[in-house]
């Protein structure tokens, strides 16, 4: 009882960690963009997405083959630092390679997307894919030992540390008259600090654990980590390549159709600064939500037991639903109101159509991210990637079109998101349905999962459009917003506990360590 109720508080203290690091992230992100501008947001954008293709290869699938390798060894009562020491120089070395062709291709890659002022940003960041690497493979020891709350304290330092001295740094370099694109590579540091912190946390419990130190290392656990890696691996590094070339299009074609390069930045950056920041606030709630819900179905399907699993999936899509239902609704109807909560209104003025078109994204992503984790549980890893790549290939190929169109512009890209994330959430649930056939007919209607949640969330951002408008003049821009928040949210709540759109029994089935034979 003891061990059950440890796994279900180390789960509860990550997800809490998710949300905190996700509030953190964006008070990281809401003083930068109004301290550098659209700019110097639209630089650190592209720095960001660069660094995400240099740490693909030991941030996808190296750590989940050692989490499995770790949970593997500690089953079977053997010694699971003998696994870390086996493996863990692979990813200090792949991480050190990473830093240095990120650091010396910075100018080029910059040069080749249009945006040279990037430079400096990119090699800010450059330091982070040595970091990670090593952040991760600490990370997935932990996870393989089911030790979740190291990697809660490390996502805190990571977080916290993003925010002091990547704010801090920004805004010196800001105060000393240097421009957007140095500030910008302020900006950049703070992210590696914050990686170099949560890799130093995770590295000192390990030593004070001393579960790596008497460690003697295991003969052929390098070359198994890479073979079985391998694919994962690929297809995250062609998702992640594609993610790169798409803002590369998203500048390209701004130019093509008459922005220059540093419109072209600012543009850029009141999309990935202003609008998705905001759109990116919800996701921290459907996160848990999959976090949660992948154990269940993962006992649930390899025991065969169907009602658990059917009983699962229903509760996860309905709780992503609950979340992201009314995000979307309120993106829609009140995008203006809502960023200016943290922008100035001539900012809003220009992000409010963006963040009105990712109202479709804020439902199709975080369902599609749901299903996906429903396939990598059910053990068809393969599905997932090769949705990512299509998806990620349909998004070039429609921010080219789109954007290339003078009368759409910069909303062609939440247009091309949302367009993506429905060939992937199709993909992904077709393979779920296929799946999910040998335990027989579905248990449960759409109307129940999707539609409920959906009308209470209508409902719920009608009534805060409304109120929020209402008092606009009375009280004030902000003020009324949050009035038409608090109120609408009240609505929306009322509403879910008279429909019953989330019941205990369904909560309870996010519980880690509840039985799953049961």
């Amino acid at each position: 009882m003891g061990k059950k109720n440890k796994n279900m508080g180390g789960a509860a203290v990550l997800a809490l960690s998710n949300v905190v690091c996700r509030i953190l992230g964006f008070l990281f992100k809401v003083p930068l963009s109004n301290l550098i501008g659209s700019e110097g947001m639209g630089y650190f954008s592209l720095a960001t997405q660069i660094f995400g293709v240099a740490a693909v290869a030991t941030g996808s699938g190296m750590p989940v083959v050692l989490t499995r390798m770790t949970a593997e060894k500690k089953a079977s009562g053997g010694n699971t630092g003998a696994v870390l020491k086996s493996v863990s120089h692979l990813f200090l070395i792949i991480g050190a390679a990473s830093a240095v062709l990120m650091g010396v291709s910075a100018p080029l890659v910059c040069r080749l997307a249009g945006t040279e002022p990037a430079a400096p940003a990119v090699t800010a960041l450059a330091p982070a894919a040595f970091f990670v690497s090593a952040e991760t493979a600490y990370r997935a020891y932990f996870q393989g030992r089911r030790e979740l709350g190291a990697g809660a304290a490390a996502q805190l330092a990571e977080a916290v540390f993003k925010l002091a001295v990547g704010t801090g740094a920004a805004w010196i370099l800001h105060k000393n008259g240097f421009g957007a694109s140095v500030v910008a590579a302020g900006a950049a540091f703070g992210v590696t600090a914050g990686t170099c912190a949560a890799a130093g946390v995770l590295r000192m419990k390990i030593a004070r654990s001393g579960g790596v130190r008497p460690a003697e290392k295991i003969r052929g656990k390098g070359a198994e980590l890479l073979k079985q890696s391998l694919p994962i691996t690929a297809g995250a590094a062609a998702a992640g390549i594609l993610s790169a070339l798409d803002a590369v299009v998203i500048l390209k074609r701004l130019a093509a159709v008459g922005y220059d390069s540093l419109s072209a930045a600012s543009v850029y950056g009141i999309y990935t600064g202003y609008a998705v920041t905001v759109y990116a606030l919800p996701f921290a709630l459907t996160g848990a939500v999959n976090a949660w819900v992948a154990p269940t179905v993962a006992a649930a399907y390899s025991s065969g037991n169907g009602e658990r699993l059917f009983g699962g999936l229903n509760a996860a899509v309905k709780a992503v639903c609950a979340v992201a239902f009314p995000a979307a609704f309120c993106f829609g109807l009140m995008p203006k109101e809502l960023i200016s909560l943290f922008f100035s209104r001539s900012e809003a003025a220009l992000a409010a159509p963006l963040l009105a078109l990712l109202s479709v994204s804020a439902v199709v992503c975080p369902l599609s991210g749901t299903a996906s984790c429903a396939l990598q549980a059910m053990g068809k890893p393969k599905v997932p990637v090769a949705a990512g790549i299509i998806s990620g290939t349909v998004k070039l190929a429609a921010n080219w079109i789109l954007i290339g169109n003078p009368a759409i512009g910069i909303c062609g890209a939440p247009m091309s998101a949302g367009i993506s994330m429905l060939v992937s959430l199709g993909m992904c649930a077709a393979a779920c349905r296929k799946e999910l056939r040998r335990f027989g007919k579905k248990r449960r209607s759409a109307g129940d999962c999707v539609l409920l949640p959906a009308a209470c969330g209508l409902l719920g951002a009608f009534c805060a459009s409304q109120i929020a408008g209402a008092l606009a003049e009375a009280v004030g821009g902000r003020l009324s917003t949050l009035c038409g928040l608090f109120a609408g949210g009240a609505v929306y709540a009322g509403l879910l506990r008279l429909t019953g759109v989330m019941t205990g029994r369904e909560l309870s089935l996010f519980r880690i360590g509840k039985r799953n034979e049961e």
